[in-house]
C-alpha cells in the first residue's frame, strides 16, 4: 500500500476518470483491454454506472490481474461489471450494445494485430454502438512511437468523429476523447465529489479539476489543420500504416514528447487559444508524471513572496524579488533597468502558466507601483501590462503592449524576445489578424526559431491554423 503509484497507475486511473469527468451520468461503459484491471475498477467507483463491459482478448490477463487484489477488485466483485473473452472486432461485431462510453486501452500497436484497432474502420464500429452524445476515449502512447504514427491515429478518429479533445496523463501517454455529436465538453468537478474515485484520483497527485485541465493539449480546432497538411495517410485496415511502422519507431525509442510544449511553453498558449478555458483557481498538485520542475518553482516562488518560505533550488527566484520588491518602494533609487527586466521575466515567464489567477494578479499588483516608471521611461509599466493582459486574455492590450516591448528594445536576451514574438504572434491570431500573424513569423520569427529548418511542433500546429484561417 505504500508503494508510489507508477506512471501506468496514473494513466489508467485517468482512463477511467476521464470520460466520468466529461459524461458524469454515463451509465453503460465498455472497456478495451482490461489490462490491470484498474481502468474499469475506477469506473465502476461511479454509482451512475450501472453496467462496465471489459472486453479482453487473453483469458491469462483475465487470471493474473486478480494478483492486484483490493486495487482492482471492483471488476471481479462488483455485480455490474462483465469480463468477455473476446477480440474487440468480433465483440462489436456480435452484440448491439450502445454505451455511453467506451474505453479503448488495447496494448502497444507494435504487438501483432493491436494496430488493427486504430483504424478507421474500427472507430467506425465503435461510433455505431455509441448512444447519443457517448464519447470514445483512446488511449495511445508517445514513447517508442514518432509524430507520423500519432498524426495517423488523428487522422483515423478524425475521419469518424468530427470533434475531439487531447490530454495528456503523464510525460509518455495521451488520452484522446472523441464525439460525433457535439464539441467536446471540458471536464466538470463532479466527479470530485465521488468519494471512491476523488480517492482514487489523489493517489496520482490529482486534486481537483485544475490538475486535469493543466494536462488538456487542444482539440480538433488547432490539431485539424495540421493533420491535413501531413502527408502521412489515414491509419486504415485496407493502409495499415500504424502495423508497418510501429515497430520501426520502437526500435529507435523515438517519441512525441514536444507535443507536449503546446503546454509548457513559457507562453500559456493554450490558456491564450482557448477562450473557455477557465482561469486556475486552485493551486496545481506537485506530480512525479510529467516535467513539473517549472510547477514546483512557481509554487515555490509564491510561497516566498508570500510567506517567505525560503527553498534552496530559487535562490536566483528569491533575489529577484527582492529586488523587485525594493525597487517598487523605493523610488528615490534609480535601480538598474537590465536587472530589473531580468528579473520580473525570470519571475513570471516561470509564474504564469501554472499559478492561480489571485497569485499572479497579487505578485503584479506589488510590483506596479509610481517607481516603475524611470527617467520617464515606462517600459517596465509595460512589462507589467503585458503579464496582466496575458493573465485577463486581453488580446488587444497583448498586441500594444508585447508590440511597444519589441520595438522599443526593451528586452535583454534572445528567450526575452521570443517570449514578446510569441506573445504578439497569439494576440494577432486572437483578433483574426491571420495575414499579419504570417508575415509576423515570416518576417521576423522565423530566424529566432527554426533551427537545422526545424519549426518547433507548438508553432507548427499553430501556424497550420493560421493559413487555414487566413
Amino acid at each position: 500500500e505504500d508503494v508510489p503509484p507508477s506512471t501506468d497507475e496514473s494513466t489508467m486511473t485517468l482512463l477511467g476518470a476521464l470520460p466520468l469527468m466529461i459524461s458524469p451520468n454515463a451509465n453503460q461503459v465498455a472497456n478495451i483491454g482490461l489490462g490491470s484491471g484498474l481502468t474499469s475498477h475506477v469506473v465502476l467507483g461511479s454509482p451512475e454506472v450501472d453496467r462496465v463491459d471489459t472486453i479482453e482478448i487473453e483469458s491469462a490477463i483475465v487470471e493474473g490481474a486478480k494478483f492486484y487484489g483490493k486495487k482492482t477488485e471492483r471488476v471481479y466483485k462488483d455485480p455490474r461489471s462483465l469480463i468477455h473473452i473476446e477480440d474487440a472486432k468480433t465483440f462489436f461485431s456480435t452484440y448491439q450494445n450502445k454505451y455511453d462510453v467506451i474505453i479503448s486501452e488495447p496494448s502497444n500497436p507494435w504487438v501483432s494485430g493491436v494496430s488493427s484497432l486504430f483504424t478507421r474502420e474500427f472507430y467506425g464500429t465503435v461510433k455505431a454502438h455509441l448512444n447519443s452524445e457517448g464519447i470514445l476515449v483512446q488511449w495511445i502512447h508517445i514513447y517508442e512511437f514518432n509524430l507520423d504514427l500519432l498524426v495517423s491515429v488523428l487522422k483515423a478518429i478524425a475521419s469518424e468523429f468530427s470533434f475531439y479533445s487531447i490530454y495528456f496523463a503523464d510525460d509518455g501517454n495521451l488520452l484522446l476523447v472523441a464525439s460525433d455529436d457535439g464539441e467536446v465538453p471540458l471536464v466538470s468537478e463532479e466527479i470530485f465529489n465521488v468519494p471512491e474515485i476523488k480517492n482514487q484520483l489523489e493517489t496520482i497527485f490529482v486534486n481537483h479539476v485544475d490538475d486535469i485541465l493543466i494536462r488538456f493539449l487542444g482539440d480538433q480546432d488547432i490539431f485539424n489543420a495540421y493533420i491535413a497538411h501531413s502527408p502521412v495517410p489515414v491509419n486504415s485496415d485496407y493502409f495499415p500504416y500504424l502495423d508497418q511502422n510501429a515497430t520501426k519507431a520502437r526500435f529507435l525509442k523515438q517519441d512525441v514528447k514536444n507535443i507536449l510544449n503546446l503546454r509548457l511553453n513559457p507562453v500559456p498558449i493554450l490558456d491564450l487559444l482557448y477562450t473557455n478555458l477557465p482561469g486556475r483557481r486552485y493551486r496545481l498538485s506537485n506530480t512525479e508524471f510529467f516535467n513539473t520542475q517549472k510547477l514546483e518553482s512557481a509554487n515555490s516562488i509564491y510561497d516566498f513572496f508570500s510567506n517567505k518560505v525560503f527553498n534552496k533550488n530559487n535562490i536566483e527566484a528569491i533575489a529577484s524579488i527582492n529586488f523587485l520588491n525594493a525597487a517598487s518602494s523605493n523610488c528615490d533609487i534609480n535601480y538598474n533597468q537590465t536587472v530589473w527586466i531580468d528579473s520580473i521575466f525570470l519571475l513570471f515567464n516561470t509564474i504564469m502558466p501554472y499559478l492561480t489567477e489571485p497569485q499572479i494578479n497579487e505578485m503584479l499588483d506589488a510590483f506596479t507601483t509610481d517607481c516603475n516608471q524611470v527617467g520617464g521611461l515606462d517600459s517596465h509599466l509595460t512589462w507589467l501590462r503585458l503579464y496582466r493582459a496575458i493573465l485577463n486574455k486581453d488580446y488587444n492590450e497583448i498586441n500594444r503592449a508585447s508590440a511597444t516591448l519589441l520595438s522599443g528594445y526593451y528586452f535583454n536576451d534572445i528567450e526575452q524576445k521570443k517570449y514578446l514574438q510569441t506573445a504578439f504572434l497569439i494576440g494577432l491570431i486572437k483578433t483574426d489578424a491571420h495575414q499579419d500573424a504570417l508575415d509576423f513569423w515570416s518576417e521576423e520569427m522565423v530566424e529566432n526559431f527554426v533551427v537545422n529548418g526545424e519549426i518547433p511542433l507548438e508553432y507548427e500546429i499553430i501556424l497550420a491554423q493560421i493559413q487555414v484561417n487566413n
